[in-house]
């Protein structure tokens, strides 16, 4: 776990080719860089195939910063062949994700 008051980031799960974070609390110009540290540090460790999926369900504030973060780890997944979702997304977060236009949610089997 790492973060300052205000940003907490906690890898829940890991296996072969899957990777399970959670990023809670504000996740604005102040927390950006914490969290895009955890997230690269995280998707370091990936092969390709691995889905990464990040639990925003606890993000109280997510600022355009906190969107750049997530944009740039999604980049950098799939620019090392693996995937990168968020789910689940709490109210507040998906409202900003979807003013910003960044669709992150995994796609859903009808």
């Amino acid at each position: 776990m790492t973060g300052r008051p205000g940003a907490v980031c906690t890898l829940t799960a890991t296996g072969p080719l899957l990777r399970r974070l959670a990023v809670a609390g504000e996740v604005d110009i102040l927390t950006a860089p914490i969290v895009e540290r955890f997230l690269h540090a995280q998707l370091g460790g990936t092969v390709p195939g691995t889905t990464v999926v990040v639990d925003l369900s606890g993000v109280d504030v997510l600022s355009a910063a906190g969107v750049g973060v997530l944009v740039r780890a999604r980049h950098e997944a799939a620019r090392r062949g693996a995937r990168l979702v968020a789910d689940p997304i709490s109210p507040r977060a998906r409202r900003v994700l979807d003013l910003a236009g960044v669709h992150l949610e995994p796609r859903r089997r009808p």
